[in-house]
């Protein structure tokens, strides 16, 4: 028997790429994890948010003419600048970003665990013979 020239040739497409992704991920063994990975980036999202209210709150209580006031949240004094206010602002634009990052690489990476097993269940199902007849 010969071998196919290209080793691509028995592979081929059955489904689109999005059709077998929601089926990877609905029949996830990581279902626990993928919650675990978005309430992760909810709750750095929410800190984001957080940093830019912060930062609107200190933007609305320098005066116009002053660079300079005192912001008190809760029990903090803070000493406000337009620089220390922009700073806070990027921060908590840049927490919110980098929490949507996380989400996306890490279920990314549960996709890739996803997949290798379910490869591992198709090939032990449908797998050739080493034996010949």
């Amino acid at each position: 028997m010969a071998s196919p020239t290209n080793p691509f040739d028995e592979r081929v497409v059955r489904e689109e790429p999005a059709t077998y992704l929601q089926k990877i991920r609905r029949d996830s063994c990581y279902k626990t994890l993928r919650a675990l990975i978005t309430l992760l980036a909810v709750f750095f999202a929410i800190g984001g948010l957080a940093h830019v209210a912060v930062a609107i709150k200190a933007f609305a209580s320098l005066p116009g003419s002053q660079t300079e006031a005192a912001l008190e949240i809760w029990t903090i004094h803070w000493r406000v600048t337009f620089l220390s206010a922009l700073t806070v602002l990027l921060v908590g634009f840049f927490t919110i970003a980098v929490a949507v990052a996380f989400r996306q690489a890490s279920l990314v990476l549960v996709d890739i665990a996803d997949m290798l097993i379910d490869r591992g269940r198709q090939e032990w199902k449908f797998g050739k013979s080493d034996q010949a007849p």
